[in-house]
């Protein structure tokens, strides 16, 4: 890591210090959501009958949005590893979804 490296707050103009920290609330909170999203999903993929419908219902739209940003070619990996089926592949595919965003 490198030594004596300034803080932003110490280079950046005043007027834009509310503007950088609502952009870095913004993203803290869409890794949070995309972290709650696909850890959901796949704890319910790798436990099947553990999670009722109910309870994974209000992460099946999102998930699906999800898969929209991704791209194409992030889906079919995606898909790939979920149609093979074993814990392993499943929990790949869902951290790869993840770390992809």
């Amino acid at each position: 890591m490198a030594k004596n490296v300034p803080k932003w707050e110490d280079f950046t103009p005043v007027t834009l210090t509310p503007a950088i920290k609502h952009i870095q609330k913004t993203f803290d909170s869409s890794i949070w959501k995309c972290s709650e999203i696909t850890e959901k999903m796949c704890y319910s993929a790798l436990h099947p009958g553990e999670v009722g419908p109910v309870s994974l219902a209000p992460y099946e739209e999102p998930f699906r949005l999800y898969r929209i940003i991704l791209g194409n070619p992030a889906v079919r990996e995606f898909d790939r590893l979920i149609k093979t089926g074993t814990p392993p592949a499943i929990f790949k595919a869902y951290l790869d979804a993840f770390r992809t965003e």
